[in-house]
């Protein structure tokens, strides 16, 4: 049975992978199980640091140094399993966790494949998959890339006293908004293209906002009058209120935690057809799916919201709703996560 999980990470920022990581956290609190996170390196000002203090999870830093890493893992309680997120954590985590007999546990996040050194990190990372014990994967395309077995796990959220359906927002002005890193693979110069078609379209109902930080800079003075920046934000919970459309569009995704964030609540969602999006998108259903990853295709997806009647519109966010409750609020996760922990081959 196991005894503690310390999750490994190598974070600078507040995104997808950290948010999934203090849900794993708080999910395994819940059950009774002993957490803490381990940081590969210790960042300045790191928005996740106080994410961990307001759940009371405790944490550490290794200083990016084998030898300290080597001395925790050497430490470690009889029947510790250690969880790695990110590329970095992986490399490091399943070849030192092999080395001492210590079972890791390895989740997938990132659906894009990076760029120069990024880029052969996540290659290494996927190639070294089999010194696991058991891996796991966000999305079916991931899971193509790893050598040997895995299991695909769904993002999940934590369900709070905010996180419940609202479609009071469902109205004729959309309010759309783009939530994610500033980089190439999110899409941010085709979410601000989008707000250039619906601008040349002379529809004046349509605000379109933008929440992030990375090394895609965007000057305000660029944007079209109907879009604004509005900067990095650690927490989304305060801003569901104020949109009724969450646009994503990424040309590469995982599972993205966003997307569950909005269906609960009661949030449109317009992506593109990346990742796992395709399996929890149904275009009408639970949302509107662009049909390519391009800013035409999601112009078409808000005018076709324009066109919906309020019932149509109120109907697909029960839908996503619903769906997102039943199958991403943790508890099928739970099971995933505790048959990996206790009952995969033990190496120690």
């Amino acid at each position: 049975m196991v005894t503690r999980v310390f999750h490994l990470v190598d974070s600078s920022n507040y995104a997808g992978i950290e948010s999934s990581l203090v849900n794993h956290c708080r999910l395994l609190q819940q059950a009774g199980t002993q957490v803490s996170c381990v940081f590969w390196r210790e960042y300045p000002n790191n928005p996740l640091i106080d994410k961990l203090k307001q759940q009371q999870i405790p944490y550490q830093f290794m200083q990016a140094s084998i030898k300290k890493f080597c001395a925790f893992l050497a430490s470690l309680p009889k029947h510790s399993v250690l969880h790695t997120h990110g590329y970095k954590a992986g490399i490091v985590g399943k070849i030192f966790c092999a080395l001492y007999k210590i079972k890791c546990v390895s989740t997938y996040h990132a659906g894009e494949w990076g760029q120069g050194l990024v880029k052969v990190y996540n290659a290494v990372d996927c190639a070294l998959a089999p010194l696991a014990s058991h891996n796991f994967v966000v999305s079916n395309h991931i899971q193509k890339r790893l050598v040997g077995q895995s299991e695909l796990f769904a993002n999940f959220v934590m369900h709070t006293t905010n996180s419940r359906f609202n479609s009071s927002q469902l109205n004729t002005e959309i309010k759309a908004c783009f939530i994610g890193r500033l980089s190439h693979e999110k899409g941010p110069d085709i979410f601000i293209q989008v707000a250039k078609n619906i601008e040349a379209s002379g529809f004046k109902q349509c605000q379109f906002d933008m929440y992030g930080s990375g090394p895609v800079k965007i000057n305000q003075d660029s944007l079209p009058q109907n879009c604004n920046i509005k900067g990095f934000c650690n927490n989304t919970e305060q801003l569901w209120a104020n949109y009724n459309v969450l646009i994503i569009s990424s040309r590469a995704e995982g599972l993205p935690m966003v997307a569950i964030e909005a269906m609960l609540h009661g949030c449109m969602v317009i992506c593109t057809p990346v990742g796992q999006l395709p399996e929890i998108i149904q275009m009408g259903k639970t949302g509107l799916l662009a049909k390519s990853i391009c800013a035409e295709s999601i112009t078409d997806c808000i005018q076709m919201y324009m066109q919906l009647s309020e019932d149509d519109k109120h109907q697909i966010v029960q839908n996503a709703y619903q769906l997102a409750s039943e199958a991403f609020s943790g508890k099928q996760q739970l099971k995933q996560l505790l048959q990996a922990y206790n009952h995969s081959k033990l190496k120690n």
